[in-house]
């Protein structure tokens, strides 16, 4: 979507060149000048470029080709965490990421604890507790690359621990204490 490609031939003294429009090229006389153009849109456009070439020192005899050069709209890498994760419990994502009028042909995930995975859907359970960064990396059928990133909380499984505080007869009211606990953390109530 913003590349540069060198369109042409190799250069010959005895010829002069002529490149219209001039739009995203680097010279309009040169043999083999460098494009640069960007597409901002959501569909791919084509660029048609004329060349002129007559002899040197022969002005006025020469004769006119073109070439077409394709510019494909960017990727757009995009995902959602369904949920944090707790360890041991997968954490899903959701694929959003378009190639407008293009399609994806690979998903690129990496999830941050030195693993990675492709595929549109893919999930993760993480072992240990933290904040971890995810990256997905998308690759449109022309080449195109885009990537995405976001962070995911993983937490500790808590422990639940509850006991009857005191001691309790038949139709009695009791009483729970929670001595609940987290590994490493604390315990949100």
């Amino acid at each position: 979507s913003n590349a540069s490609a060198q369109i042409g031939a190799a250069n010959n003294p005895a010829y002069q060149y002529s490149w219209t429009p001039a739009v995203g090229l680097s010279s309009t006389n040169n043999a083999n000048p460098t494009v640069t153009l960007t597409n901002t849109g959501t569909t791919t456009f084509v660029q048609k470029y004329y060349l002129r070439t007559e002899f040197a020192n022969l002005p006025g005899c020469g004769s006119t080709d073109s070439v077409l050069v394709t510019v494909y709209p960017q990727p757009k890498a995009d995902f959602t965490a369904t949920n944090n994760g707790c360890i041991g419990n997968p954490v899903f994502f959701m694929n959003n990421a378009t190639a407008h009028d293009r399609s994806i042909t690979q998903w690129l995930w990496n999830f941050g604890d030195n693993t990675t995975a492709s595929g549109s859907l893919p999930s993760k359970a993480y072992l240990v507790p933290g904040d971890y960064t995810i990256q997905q990396k998308i690759v449109s059928n022309d080449g195109c690359v885009d990537s995405s990133t976001q962070t995911v909380r993983v937490s500790a499984v808590p422990i639940p621990i509850f006991r009857v505080a005191g001691a309790s007869c038949v139709n009695d009211s009791i009483q729970l204490e929670d001595d609940s606990f987290i590994p490493t953390g604390k315990i949100e109530r």
